[in-house]
């Protein structure tokens, strides 16, 4: 392993009716989920708060969201709560649709997984099991950079749990790419709402668009001091996008949004560290902007699109900075692991141009 690679692996309403139907009656069907027991055995697996000692509690899920989980232990046994940080895992029965959907999933067959989930989301009563298969989907259309798609399931996802843990899902713009012409009315209709995550998608796709990017500048600046701790830190970070559009930044700014990213949530750091990528690149330090893009592979795999662009990035930066066997490495494995990614072929013209110079025909 070469010095630099080394180096990165250390430094690495309408809008309310509309997405709840994909929620559906699930609150009401919870309580046929006691009556029945089909769900008896939900088994959880709970942090005891300032122990090392971790105990597992057996009944049936009421509810799981970002608070906190809400377990029934048993007939007249009342209900538990247990703060969502302390939960460590849990154990329930899953539709065989949910199952198979996942699989396909896991197996890069986003189509058939697509469809498998939708098919568990008509059966599935839960509502808490019902975002999971949501989140699902929204991984499935970030497989491919569907927007849209991701963002119409994920909107479904907060309006039924504001404080979701599957934010950081959340489908916004961390590259230069201009949003399509079939985001734009639904951005445009966004922008002018109340709600704030429709609004921070809206902001987000329309910042590039010469046409509405100062009604999403002032947007995002409204948004970045929102109560919300998801909205306002996204927020800020999508503004960063604006101070990269305005010119080179110093050492010291880009080191101050590595402070800042760091203060985050993990599951927030995807989008900020592409752009410290981003900011590293404008500078030429290449090392420092792979060592940034590498974090995307290899901690935030859930946005895959996002992911494997860091990651050919990475491998461009490594190329700029003369490594070239670890540039090579790294758009070997774009070649394996996301084989019908886009910069899979960008990647092995790459490799082949590296082998065609270490092995020259006579």
């Amino acid at each position: 392993m070469s010095r630099s690679m080394r180096s990165i692996d250390v430094r690495v309403s309408r809008f309310h009716r509309k997405y709840r139907s994909l929620i559906g009656s699930a609150i009401v069907c919870v309580c046929l989920i006691s009556l029945t027991g089909l769900h008896a055995d939900d088994r959880v697996m709970i942090q005891v708060p300032g122990q090392s000692s971790r105990i597992t509690v057996v009944g049936n899920i009421v509810d799981f969201n970002g608070r906190e989980l809400i377990l029934r232990t048993g007939v007249g046994a009342g209900e538990k709560r247990f703060p969502a940080a302390d939960v460590v895992e849990v154990s329930t029965n899953y539709l065989p649709e949910h199952q198979a959907g996942l699989k396909l999933l896991a197996d890069g067959r986003t189509t058939e997984a697509w469809s498998s989930l939708a098919s568990a989301l008509e059966e599935e009563p839960r509502a808490w099991v019902r975002r999971e298969i949501l989140a699902a989907q929204v991984k499935c259309a970030l497989w491919s950079g569907d927007l849209e798609q991701a963002a119409t399931r994920f909107l479904a996802i907060v309006t039924s749990d504001e404080l979701s843990p599957h934010y950081r899902l959340m489908p916004l713009v961390w590259t230069e790419s201009p949003p399509s012409k079939f985001l734009r009315g639904d951005a445009q209709r966004w922008l002018q709402g109340r709600e704030l995550p429709a609004k921070l998608l809206a902001a987000s796709w329309l910042l590039s668009d010469p046409a509405a990017t100062e009604e999403a500048l002032a947007a995002l600046n409204s948004l970045a001091s929102e109560p919300h701790p998801y909205i306002q830190r996204y927020a800020q970070a999508q503004l960063w996008r604006v101070r990269l559009d305005r010119g080179v930044l110093s050492t010291a700014e880009i080191r101050r949004w590595e402070q800042l990213t760091e203060n985050l949530s993990p599951n927030l750091r995807g989008g900020p560290y592409f752009l410290i990528g981003r900011a590293y690149a404008e500078r030429q330090d290449w090392l420092s902007a792979a060592a940034a893009w590498m974090w995307l592979p290899l901690e935030y795999r859930e946005q895959r699109y996002l992911a494997v662009e860091a990651q050919w990035r990475a491998a461009q930066a490594l190329q700029a900075a003369g490594d070239t066997v670890s540039a090579r490495q790294l758009a070997y494995e774009i070649t394996v692991r996301f084989a019908d990614a886009p910069q899979a072929v960008e990647a092995n013209a790459l490799v082949q141009m590296d082998m065609n110079r270490d092995n020259p025909k006579p």
